[in-house]
């Protein structure tokens, strides 16, 4: 009955969510009530961190996944996943192994999940009861996950994590990690890369598609990305388009808008892997993207960085990375209809941004000599 649940198809569903929902919350109600709840173990060697679905959720979790190396510098750490997010589980070098489940279907991750034994299983999700069925079906002996409000998916955590919307989605994931040792010393530091990226010739990427459930809501206008493209080519840059495969076309009728004189400037780099798209980003002199996993990627590669949101606020969703700027619509984070990502965004939010407000932030960031 869950097979649906999750993926694209999942996400964007609104009587899938309501089913995961309705039949979920009892489920999992009477799975905790006839279960005892488990303490920490004495020893920890193999920690599993679960995350079902979603790019820029994924990267976000690497300060909390570094947090995890540097307290148990001898675990095992293995990322539990869904197949939309494995890549991105591949490409963070803290990870022992990358264990993609097929998440639609709970009973077959079970028997994939019925090979380990961790010690740990730390469920990074913050509202889908699908993924706490996953963790009490998985063979762990000490289950942590979030308790968000109205969510009622805690029932089978050992230990349940209070899941705040008046903080960073990082700074959430760094409490589920606290839990784990109550002295740990955070930082933001531990999300940033220790390596200086390379920056080569003067390029801006540009991250027009976002994903997910509230993709539209998401979108900035193809003429708003036009008239900044025209703009930053007559400042002497070249542009890259970043995307999926099923973007490219949407790139190609940007590129098509432009005059003949421009277009040579503008190049379509749509449909690459995510580690090649993971270079491409960290050889850009800026990179300028709605809010989605690939704005998070930047963050993460600590690249400059404009950061366009419309239903979602900065200070929940928004990068982490000193050298980013970010446009906000929505005054505040409890003003932003977007909390968890399944909620149904109005439209038009995007179009409040303008091109000349982007401008402005190129400016700042040139003026901060962040931008060369």
């Amino acid at each position: 009955m869950f097979k649906f649940l999750f993926g694209s198809q999942g996400r964007g569903s609104s009587f899938l969510r309501q089913l995961d929902r309705g039949l979920g919350i009892p489920l999992l109600w009477i799975l905790g009530t006839f279960r005892t709840k488990a303490n920490r173990p004495t020893q920890i060697e193999k920690i599993a961190v679960f995350k079902s679905t979603a790019i820029g959720d994924t990267v976000i979790m690497i300060g909390a996944i570094r947090e995890i190396r540097r307290m148990f510098p001898q675990a095992k750490i293995y990322f539990v996943c869904g197949p939309s997010n494995s890549a991105a589980a591949n490409l963070i070098p803290e990870i022992d192994e990358v264990l993609t489940l097929p998440v639609k279907n709970p009973w077959r991750s079970r028997r994939i999940l019925s090979a380990y034994h961790f010690d740990v299983w730390l469920d990074f999700g913050s509202w889908p009861r699908l993924d706490a069925l996953i963790g009490f079906l998985s063979n762990s002996r000490w289950k942590i996950g979030f308790r968000s409000q109205n969510q009622f998916r805690h029932y089978t955590f050992d230990l349940s994590v209070e899941h705040s919307r008046f903080q960073h989605e990082h700074e959430n994931d760094l409490n589920l990690v606290r839990a784990l040792q109550d002295n740990a010393q955070l930082s933001l530091k531990a999300f940033l890369p220790s390596s200086e990226p390379a920056t080569s010739q003067k390029r801006v990427c540009l991250h027009l598609w976002p994903g997910g459930s509230q993709a539209e809501a998401k979108q900035w206008s193809l003429s708003s990305w036009r008239k900044l493209s025209e703009n930053l080519i007559q400042q002497g840059y070249k542009i890259d388009l970043t995307g999926g495969p099923s973007d490219f076309e949407k790139n190609e009728c940007l590129i098509r808008s432009l005059s003949d004189v421009l277009r040579p400037e503008i190049a379509n780099r749509a449909g690459l892997s995510l580690p090649q798209t993971a270079e491409l980003l960290s050889e850009s002199r800026l990179v300028i993207s709605v809010d989605t996993g690939v704005m998070h990627l930047a963050s993460a590669l600590q690249r400059p960085l404009i950061a366009l949101h419309g239903p979602t606020h900065s200070r929940r969703w928004g990068p982490l990375n000193p050298q980013a700027l970010a446009l906000d619509v929505v005054p505040s984070p409890e003003a932003a209809p977007i909390q968890l990502g399944f909620e149904n965004a109005p439209a038009g939010l995007m179009a409040q941004i303008s091109v000349q407000q982007v401008l402005e932030k190129v400016r700042e960031l040139k003026e901060n000599k962040i931008l060369l």
